[in-house]
């Protein structure tokens, strides 16, 4: 075998990928009238899930928390509410107007849409930094990129404590060869579609993201408790 067939071999294609990228990149892709459909954006979430899975035991409260929050958003889409829950904006008009204006509260004993997605919508920016960061891999320790990225995006969230904790326990995340092997198969490298295919799925998730912060500002609900 030559040097060229191992390299084919160590490349890998869409079809060697843990996350489908085209339901990432539809899911997170506002619609022409510039609204994000809560479906979409569900499954495109739990997709996206599959990534934070590969990212070792630190992360494993962070995909099973995404879950609970997931299903809480599903269970207002199938209450007889659930036609104001069709996208992102038509949620905030409706919790907000039933909170006659002021913070939302929960509903049926599950927490509001408005602060269930807002959780999500916060953890949305660190997955696509990160994302990126394993994309365009710069020189350094990795760990540290990593511990420095969750203090820039999520970071800014969490108490002290949490805060603290989480970007000292970030310095043993796996390497970044690891993550790429888990994410592929085993493959070392990806092919040119798949950069492509990713760079639209990253562009995508900032679309999903600069949307429903905008939204958020709009309706005052940025620092939901």
């Amino acid at each position: 075998m030559d040097s060229k067939e191992t390299s084919k071999e160590e490349t890998a294609t869409q079809a060697d990928l843990l996350m489908d990228l085209k339901l990432l990149r539809s899911g997170f892709t506002p619609t022409p009238d510039n609204e994000l459909s809560l479906d979409s954006y569900i499954e495109a979430y739990l997709e996206m899930n599959k990534f934070l899975g590969v990212l070792g035991p630190i992360f494993n409260m962070v995909t099973s928390e995404v879950e609970t929050k997931v299903k809480i958003l599903q269970e207002h889409r199938k209450s007889e509410d659930g036609d104001h829950y069709t996208t992102v904006n038509d949620m905030l008009s409706f919790e907000q107007k039933q909170a006659h204006g002021g913070v939302p509260g929960d509903r049926r004993g599950q927490p509001s849409g408005a602060r269930t997605l807002l959780r999500l919508h916060r953890a949305l920016e660190f997955v696509r930094e990160f994302l990126l960061l394993i994309m365009r891999p710069r020189e350094g320790f990795f760990g540290g990129q990593v511990s420095r990225l969750y203090g820039a995006t999520l970071g800014k969230y969490h108490s002290w404590l949490i805060r603290t904790t989480t970007s000292t326990a970030l310095f043993t995340i796996p390497a970044h060869a690891t993550i790429m092997q888990r994410l592929t198969k085993g493959k070392t490298e990806v092919d040119d579609s798949v950069r492509e295919e990713m760079d639209q799925v990253i562009a995508a998730m900032k679309d999903a993201y600069d949307l429903t912060h905008k939204l958020y500002q709009q309706y005052g609900y940025l620092d939901l408790p």
